[in-house]
């Protein structure tokens, strides 16, 4: 990738409160501040224009005068999203934890790393299962800005973390691009989206000890509504 074209950051999933997307907001405004402006923070998932969250996020991106800089572009086509991966430099998700609800393993780190693309995700969440910390992107503390936009430097200007180091994590856990486009693409879930991944999962164990290709998904469907009751179903299958 041209070291001197605009950075591209890239985050995909539903617009929601637990993931993170207010303090990312205002650690690229500290970015911005401190390292570096070329960039553009691209937004791929579903949301509702009139949702109390969203607006929020534009108010927000407005008051830090980040419109430029912040796109949202809505759930997309599977092809073009593999376009939005491709062209990444980083992707960028770092939930945050809400009452009960909790971010489960993300298959959107592993997307990218079978793309080569590094990742910052959250402590304390299910990105500590799909990201090595220094190795293949890393861990924050959501709320601390400073820090998650020192981690963007890194990546994005210092290369800190080699893109072939992604690729092979993603290989070691059975993970190609292709397998959960469909699946991390989606705001929800369905039933049947996760009965048919659930019947083709793949059996190999990772080299992670205490990890499988199928765990995600059953830590993913924890964190839907009804997941829990769905995923004692297909254990019993299993």
């Amino acid at each position: 990738k041209n070291s001197s074209a605009v950075k591209q950051i890239l985050f995909v999933g539903a617009i929601k409160r637990r993931k993170g997307l207010k303090e990312v907001i205002q650690a690229l405004k500290f970015y911005q501040d401190n390292f570096s402006g070329n960039f553009v923070f691209n937004i791929v998932g579903d949301y509702n224009i009139k949702d109390p969250y969203y607006l929020q996020l534009k108010e927000l991106i407005n008051f830090l005068q980040l419109d430029s800089k912040v796109i949202f572009k809505n759930k997309v086509a599977d092809s073009i999203l593999r376009d939005f991966y491709a062209q990444a430099d980083l992707f960028l998700m770092t939930p945050i934890k809400e009452g009960s609800n909790f971010e489960g393993f993300g298959l959107v780190y592993l997307e990218a790393n079978a793309c080569g693309v590094p990742c910052v995700g959250s402590k304390n969440s299910g990105a500590e299962e799909a990201v090595l910390d220094g190795q293949t992107g890393y861990l924050v503390d959501p709320t601390l800005v400073q820090d998650v936009a020192t981690k963007i430097d890194l990546i994005l200007n210092k290369q800190t973390i080699n893109p072939e180091a992604c690729i092979d994590w993603a290989k070691q856990n059975g993970v190609g691009f292709s397998e959960f486009i469909t699946l991390g693409n989606k705001a929800v879930l369905s039933e049947n989206d996760i009965l048919r991944y659930w019947l083709n999962r793949p059996k190999k164990q990772s080299s992670r000890k205490g990890f499988s290709n199928y765990r995600p998904v059953g830590i993913y469907l924890e964190s839907l509504e009804g997941g829990k009751d769905f995923l004692k179903l297909i254990s019993e299958d299993g």
